[in-house]
C-alpha cells in the first residue's frame, strides 16, 4: 500500500503540530517490518536548507535506508499557496492514501485522504487570533467544511476534540470521524549530571510549557504562582519555557520586577527532560486544549500536575492532577494547591500506557488498511476507463497504421524524440522494451540497432499492426499486457523507452516505477509525457484549456463520429496554423510560442494521426518539467536531462543501483 504522508509541518520543528507529524511518521516508518505500507513523504523545500532541522535529518536516515521516499516542495505547510498547488502535484504522484495531519486539506486531491484536526480553539475562543480574525475565522470554518466532506476518514487527537468537531460539522460525520491520540515526544532518561549543572536549574520550582496564546492563560498562571508564593509560603520559583511571542499580554512586562520567574525560550529534548525530573509540578491552566501533551509527558516522569478543566485536559490528565476549574477564584483554591505540592501521591503505573505512538500508528495503519479496501471499487471503474482508451488507440492505430509515411519523414520524427538517448552507452547486442509500440513506428528505426527488442502493448488491434509493419525484423518479440504487468524479467533490460503513452494510463507514477523494475542499473529510459505548458504564456495555456473542453466532448463519441470530427479539425485547424508556421519561419517572424508550430514540416497525414490522438482520447494528463523530474527520481533514475526543443516534454534518465524504495515509497 502506498501511503503520501504528508510531512511538511516537521519544519516547525518544536510546535505541537511540528512534532507530532514528526513522530508519527517515525513511529508508522518503525513498526513498517514487512514493508507492508511503502511511504512517500512530503517536506516543505525550506527543511533541507534549515540545518539545525532535526526531524529532518533524521528522516533522510530512513531514506537512506530505503524505508521511504522524501520529495521536497515549494509550498509552506497551512498556506493558501498549497490549494493552488499542492493538489496539483498529490495527483501526479498517485498512490493509495494521502494522509494529511492538519484541517486544512488542500483542495482537489484525488486520493483517499485522512486527516487530523487537532483542536478547534480559534471557533471556540475569537481572541486566539490576533490579525484579520474574522477573515481567519471564516478561513477555518471553510476547511472544516471542506474536510469534514472531502476526507475518507479524520482522526481527532482526543474525545472532546472529536466531540467538538461533530458539533461544527453535525452529528451525521460522526461514523467517519475517530480518536488517534498522541504520545510522549521524549523518553525517560537518567540526568546528565554536567547539563543539570550548567543550566542553573533552581531546586524547587513549577514549570509552564508552551506558547503564549490566549487560550494558554498563562497570565492565571503567573498568579497563582505569585499568590503561592507570598499567601501560601512557596518557596521555589516559575520556569515559562516555550515561544516568547506575546499575544496581547505582555508577559515580560508583567514579570519584570520578580527574580523567581525565569523565562526560557525553545529548549531542546534534552533539557526539557531535566525540566520535567527536577520539577515541583507542571502547571497548565488553559482555557481550551485540544490534547495537552505536557501533561502526558509530566505524568509519564510520575510529576505532579496541577490543570483547569479547558478542553480536553480533564480527559488526557491523570488520576493524581489537581483539577482548578477556570472559573475558581483562586483564593478560594490556593491553600489546597500548597497542600497539594507539599503532599505524596500515588502514581497509577497503567495510566502511561494508555497514551503511546505505537496505540496512535496502530489506529491510523487499520484506517489505512480499511479505507483502501473500500477503494476497490473506485479502482474498478478506472480500470474501465482505461480499457476504453485501449480500444480507442487500436482504433486509431488500424485506421493510421503510419505505412503512409516515407522513410526521410519517418526517421525525422523519430530523431526529434530520440535525438537525445544515449546509443553509444548501450551494450553490444542490447536487449530493450518499447513500452506501448501502438503501431511499431518507432520499433521499426530501433530494432535494426539492438540485439532484441520487446514490443508490449495492451491492444491486440494495435499489436496486429506492429507485427505488419515489423514482419520483416526477426529480432523482436510482441506482448499483449499493461504497463503495470509487464511480462519481462525483473533487472533484465539495458534499455526502455515509452513515448506518448504513459500519459494515458490512470497511474502514471506506478507505471513509470513498473518499468523501472525491468531495467538493469545505469540502463536509459526514454520517455514523453505531454507537456503542461509551463514554458508558454497564459494565453497559450487558456487557448488549451478551451480546447480540452472539446476533447472531453469527442473523445467520447462513437468511435465514426470520433474520427470525422478528428478530420475536420486537422484540416480547419492544424494544417492552417502549421502552414502559416512555415510561412512565418522562411519570413523569419516565427514566434516559439505559435500554436502547433511543431507540425509545419510535418505532411497532412502526421496532423491527421495527432489530430486522432490528441481529442480522441478519454484520459489524458499532463506534467510539468520538474514533475516529470520527480517521478523519475522517484522511480530510482539518476541523471536526467530534457530534449529543449519540440516535442515537449522528452526526458531520459538513466537506472540508478535499486534498493528495493519501488516498494517503499510522497
Amino acid at each position: 500500500m502506498h501511503v503520501i504522508y504528508d510531512g511538511r509541518t516537521m519544519v516547525e520543528q518544536y510546535s505541537g503540530l511540528g512534532r507530532f507529524t514528526g513522530e508519527l511518521l517515525f513511529e508508522l516508518l518503525d513498526t513498517n517490518i514487512n514493508a507492508d505500507f511503502k511511504y512517500t513523504v512530503i517536506i516543505w523545500e525550506e527543511a533541507k536548507s534549515t540545518t539545525e532541522n532535526f526531524y529532518y535529518k533524521k528522516l533522510r536516515q530512513y531514506e537512506s535506508k530505503g524505508d521511504c521516499r522524501v520529495i521536497s516542495v515549494p509550498c509552506a505547510p497551512i498556506s493558501l499557496n498549497q490549494h493552488f498547488y499542492l493538489s496539483h502535484f498529490i495527483n501526479r504522484i498517485g498512490g493509495d492514501i494521502y494522509f494529511y495531519p492538519h484541517f486544512d486539506l488542500p483542495f482537489g486531491i484525488k486520493l483517499p485522504t485522512i486527516a487530523v484536526i487537532h483542536d478547534l480553539i480559534p471557533l471556540k475562543d475569537h481572541s486566539y487570533m490576533i490579525k484579520n480574525r474574522w477573515l481567519k475565522l471564516i478561513y477555518f470554518k471553510l476547511m472544516l467544511w471542506v474536510v469534514a466532506r472531502k476526507a475518507k476518514f479524520i482522526f481527532t487527537v482526543s474525545e472532546t476534540t472529536r466531540k467538538d468537531l461533530l458539533l461544527e460539522v453535525g452529528q451525521h460525520f460522526s461514523d467517519k470521524v475517530g480518536v488517534c491520540g498522541e504520545g510522549p515526544m521524549l523518553r525517560c532518561q537518567s540526568v546528565n549530571p554536567n547539563l543539570t549543572s550548567s543550566l542553573a536549574v533552581p531546586e524547587k520550582f513549577l514549570l509552564y510549557i508552551g506558547t503564549r496564546r490566549p487560550n494558554k492563560n498563562i497570565k492565571r498562571i503567573i498568579d497563582l504562582f505569585i499568590m503561592l508564593k507570598e499567601k501560601a509560603l512557596y518557596t521555589g520559583n516559575l520556569l515559562l519555557v516555550g515561544s516568547t511571542k506575546n499575544y496581547g499580554f505582555n508577559v515580560e512586562d508583567y514579570v519584570r520586577s520578580r527574580s523567581d520567574i525565569q523565562i526560557l525560550s525553545q529548549v531542546d529534548d534534552h533539557i526539557l527532560s531535566v525540566l520535567y525530573q527536577r520539577m515541583d509540578a507542571l502547571v497548565c491552566l488553559s482555557k481550551l486544549e485540544g490534547f495537552g501533551l505536557p501533561v502526558v509527558e509530566a505524568s509519564m516522569f510520575k510529576k505532579k500536575v496541577i490543570i483547569s478543566d479547558g478542553g480536553a485536559l480533564p480527559e488526557v490528565a491523570p488520576p493524581w492532577a489537581f483539577v482548578l476549574p477556570n472559573d475558581t477564584d483562586l483564593n478560594q483554591v490556593l491553600f489546597r494547591v500548597r497542600d497539594y505540592l507539599e503532599a505524596s501521591i500515588i502514581f497509577d503505573e497503567n495510566y502511561n500506557k494508555k497514551y503511546a505512538w505505537y496505540i496512535t500508528a496502530q489506529r491510523i495503519r487499520r484506517r489505512f488498511i480499511d479505507i483502501t479496501k473500500k477503494s476497490v471499487a473506485k479502482n474498478t471503474k478506472q480500470d474501465n476507463v482505461e480499457t476504453n482508451v485501449i480500444k480507442d488507440f487500436g482504433s486509431e492505430w488500424k485506421r493510421f497504421d503510419q505505412s503512409s509515411l516515407s522513410g526521410n519523414e519517418q526517421a525525422e520524427i523519430f530523431n526529434s524524440y530520440f535525438k537525445i538517448f544515449p546509443w553509444r552507452n548501450l551494450p553490444t547486442g542490447s536487449v530493450g522494451a518499447d513500452i506501448g509500440c501502438g503501431s511499431g513506428r518507432w520499433a521499426n528505426l530501433v530494432a535494426p540497432h539492438v540485439g532484441h527488442l520487446h514490443l508490449v502493448d495492451p491492444s491486440s488491434d494495435a499489436l496486429a499492426v506492429a507485427r505488419k509493419n515489423l514482419s520483416n525484423a526477426k529480432n523482436v518479440s510482441f506482448y499483449q499486457a499493461s504497463v503495470e504487468e509487464l511480462p519481462l524479467d525483473e533487472g533484465s533490460l539495458d534499455f526502455a523507452y515509452s513515448l506518448g503513452v504513459l500519459h494515458h494510463v490512470p497511474d502514471t507514477m506506478e507505471a513509470i516505477r513498473s518499468v523501472a523494475r525491468a531495467l538493469k542499473p545505469g540502463a536509459p529510459f526514454l520517455i514523453y509525457l505531454y507537456y503542461s505548458f509551463d514554458n508558454r504564456p497564459w494565453w497559450f495555456r487558456a487557448i488549451w484549456q478551451i480546447s480540452n473542453i472539446f476533447r472531453r466532448i469527442i473523445s467520447i463519441m462513437p468511435t465514426w463520429l470520433k474520427g470525422f470530427v478528428c478530420e475536420i479539425i486537422a484540416l480547419l485547424v492544424y494544417l492552417p496554423l502549421a502552414r502559416v508556421a512555415l510561412l512565418l519561419e522562411k519570413l523569419k517572424m516565427l514566434s516559439a510560442s505559435w500554436p502547433l508550430a511543431y507540425y509545419r514540416n510535418r505532411k497532412y497525414y502526421v496532423m491527421r494521426t495527432d489530430a486522432l490522438d490528441r481529442f480522441g482520447t478519454r484520459l489524458e494528463k499532463r506534467f510539468s518539467r520538474q514533475e516529470i523530474t520527480t517521478m523519475l527520481q522517484f522511480a530510482g533514475f539518476k541523471d536526467i536531462h530534457f530534449s529543449e526543443t519540440q516535442p515537449f516534454w522528452c526526458a531520459v534518465g538513466i537506472k540508478g543501483v535499486y534498493k528495493g524504495v519501488n516498494s517503499c515509497v510522497v
